[in-house]
């Protein structure tokens, strides 16, 4: 990609070359948001747990299609992202005497992130992992909207205890 038509772009020059011309030149680079413990919780990768946001895309109480953003061990972690609305994301922590059919202990649920959840492995109403429902130790709600590059905390629509 040359970058954009009213930048300088000789031939073989990297992103990396318009990033150090853009700091040179004092322009704004946006870094990436934070990690996801900045908006799921700071053991949201040490323990067992996951993540699932059910308002995709549009936000509660529009959106109906769920998208997984961790899955347990071994799996990524992706930080919210809503484009519109507000959009609840459950963060469920399991302990850890699961089944071993459990895909979290097999390690089958990695794969599940990073995608919408199609098949319905997840419980929509509280983010559980089906498969795996009999060793929840429990469930937060966090609630996120736009924009997207920089997701600002919501009111959670709802009541939850």
């Amino acid at each position: 990609d040359p970058g954009p038509p009213w930048w300088p772009h000789p031939a073989g020059a990297s992103e990396m070359t318009y990033i150090l011309v853009a700091l040179t030149l004092g322009m704004q680079v946006f870094s990436p948001k934070g990690p996801c413990e900045d908006y799921f919780g700071r053991n949201v990768q040490n323990e067992t747990t996951t993540v699932l946001d059910p308002d995709v895309t549009e936000g509660f109480p529009h959106g109906f299609l769920s998208f997984v953003h961790h899955a347990g061990p071994g799996s990524v972690c992706i930080p919210p992202g809503p484009p519109v609305g507000c959009h609840r994301y459950f963060v469920v922590t399991y302990s850890d005497g699961c089944d071993p059919f459990c895909p979290l202990v097999t390690g089958e649920a990695a794969a599940l992130a990073g995608k919408r959840d199609l098949a319905g492995n997840f419980d929509r109403g509280n983010g559980v992992l089906l498969a795996c429902r009999d060793c929840v130790k429990g469930v937060s709600v966090t609630c996120w909207a736009a924009p997207a590059l920089e997701p600002v905390q919501c009111s959670c629509p709802g009541a939850y205890i």
